[in-house]
């Protein structure tokens, strides 16, 4: 089995040609993906956060950079994205995939004469399925801070569940077996929000649950409950001169290995 592991981040521009003049003037949006084991963060943080929606599974809530960094050291695993500059109102995308080889199906050699067979073998078919983190924000500086536009699709593999199969077979001598070859089935799971929200000055950041789900047990993981939280927190910034748009990717506790690359 491998995992390959990558992140994606561009800035879209809405119009069909860039201004003549760039603004001064430009939204970074620094985001950050935070993987909660079981619901005990909501029984020690929940009051401290704010409520701004809710969307069947998912909800969204303020929060100050205080309750954000206590999230965060909360957290069983933490991604970062690099800060995505965009100019206000134009949209900005970062990706974030993972890909994960199962065994999906199993071809079968025999070695003998027809319904007598001297050996019997299992080829795997091997296969791959893709999780894909997509979020798209757009934004501008309103009177009470920060509106904010989000739009968060977030596909994750949660287990992959191994099952024998049964394979009757008679040898030379007429004596009947089972054998029991395996094969593997993904448990995928797909989650959204979207919607327009104003980010107090006060609060400064804003915080989107997109559910809890059960995962299967691996190795080195137990199974459980888990719930994945997007911390994001905008911010008005001057454009650079020069220099890069996408800065590195800050290095932090517990941090997944990712690939930034600029497009």
């Amino acid at each position: 089995m491998s995992i390959a592991l990558g992140l994606l981040a561009m800035v879209l521009v809405g119009a069909d040609k860039p201004p003549a003049t760039p603004p001064a003037e430009a939204l970074s949006y620094r985001v950050r993906v935070l993987e909660m084991n079981g619901l005990d963060w909501r029984r020690d943080h929940y009051f401290g956060l704010r409520p701004a929606a809710r969307q069947g599974a998912a909800a969204a809530w303020t929060a100050s950079k205080e309750k954000a960094e206590a999230l965060e050291q909360a957290a069983h695993r933490v991604l970062t994205a690099p800060q995505v500059l965009a100019a206000p109102g134009a949209r900005a995308m970062f990706e974030h995939g993972a890909v994960r080889h199962y065994v999906a199906g199993l071809v079968r050699d025999v070695d003998g004469p027809e319904g007598r067979p001297v050996a019997v073998a299992y080829r795997p078919e091997v296969d791959q399925v893709r999780g894909t983190f997509r979020c798209v924000l757009s934004g501008r500086q309103a009177e009470r801070g920060f509106l904010i536009r989000v739009a968060i699709d977030d596909t994750r593999l949660v287990g992959v569940h191994t099952v024998n199969v049964a394979d009757e077979i008679t040898d030379q001598d007429g004596k009947k077996q089972t054998m029991h070859p395996q094969l593997q089935v993904p448990e995928v799971v797909n989650s959204r929000a979207e919607g327009e929200w104003v980010v107090p000055a006060e609060e400064t950041i804003l915080v989107v649950s997109l559910g809890a789900h059960a995962i299967a047990e691996e190795a080195g993981q137990k199974a459980g409950l888990q719930e994945r939280l997007v911390l994001i927190e905008p911010r008005l910034v001057a454009v650079p001169a020069s220099g890069p748009i996408f800065p590195p990717i800050a290095q932090g506790r517990r941090v997944a290995p990712v690939m930034a690359c600029p497009v």
